[in-house]
C-alpha cells in the first residue's frame, strides 16, 4: 500500500510539472507569435530593397506548387525600369539547418540578387562570410553562385540549388526565347 501511494504521488507530481510546462510554452507562444511573424515580414521587405533598391512595387505573393524549394512568386516593378521583374521565396533544409530566402531576377530572367530571410545553418557565419557575401558583392553574381567550396559547402550547395530552381521557374513564368 505504501508503494502504491508513492507511485500515485509521483504520477501526480509529474503530471503537474508537465501541465505547468505546457502552459508556460503556450503563454510564451501567444506572446511571441505575432512578433516572429512581423520580423519575417520585415525581413522580406528589407530583402526586396536589398535586391531591387529602394521602393520597389511588389505584388502579393502567389503560391507555386510542385517544386522542392520555390514556393511563392512576387512580381516587382521599379520606377524607371522597363519590364516586370520577379522575386521568388525559396525555403530549404539540410542536416545543418534551414534557409529561407528571396531570389530576384530581372525582366530578362537574369539573376539580380538574393536576400536571406532566415538562416539556421550550423555554420551560418561561415556561410555568410565565405559564400553569401561574396555573391552579393560580386560583379558577376552568376559565376559566384557555382563556387560552393566555402567551409559551409552543404549550406552553399543548398542555396545554389534554390537559386537554380527559382531561375527555372522564372523561365517558365516569363519565357524570353
Amino acid at each position: 500500500m505504501a508503494n502504491t501511494k508513492r507511485y500515485v504521488i509521483t504520477a501526480i507530481t509529474l503530471g503537474l510539472i508537465c501541465a505547468a510546462s505546457g502552459a508556460l510554452i503556450g503563454v510564451t507562444n501567444a506572446i511571441t507569435a505575432k512578433r516572429i511573424d512581423q520580423n519575417e515580414k520585415d525581413n522580406i521587405q528589407r530583402g526586396f530593397a536589398e535586391i531591387y533598391g529602394q521602393n520597389p512595387v511588389v505584388s502579393d505573393p502567389k503560391p507555386i506548387e510542385g517544386k522542392d524549394y520555390t514556393n511563392q512568386v512576387y512580381t516587382v516593378e521599379i520606377e524607371g525600369v522597363e519590364g516586370v521583374q520577379y522575386a521568388f521565396r525559396a525555403d530549404g533544409s539540410n542536416m545543418y539547418g534551414k534557409i529561407s530566402m528571396l531570389v530576384g531576377f530581372d525582366s530578362l530572367n537574369q539573376f539580380k540578387g538574393m536576400s536571406i530571410i532566415a538562416n539556421t545553418q550550423t555554420y551560418a557565419s561561415t556561410l555568410n562570410q565565405n559564400y553569401i557575401d561574396k555573391i552579393k558583392t560580386a560583379e558577376n553574381k552568376s559565376e559566384k553562385i557555382e563556387d560552393v567550396k566555402c567551409g559551409a559547402t552543404y549550406g552553399a550547395t543548398l542555396i545554389r540549388d534554390m537559386i537554380h530552381e527559382a531561375q527555372e521557374v522564372a523561365k517558365q513564368i516569363n519565357p524570353k526565347e
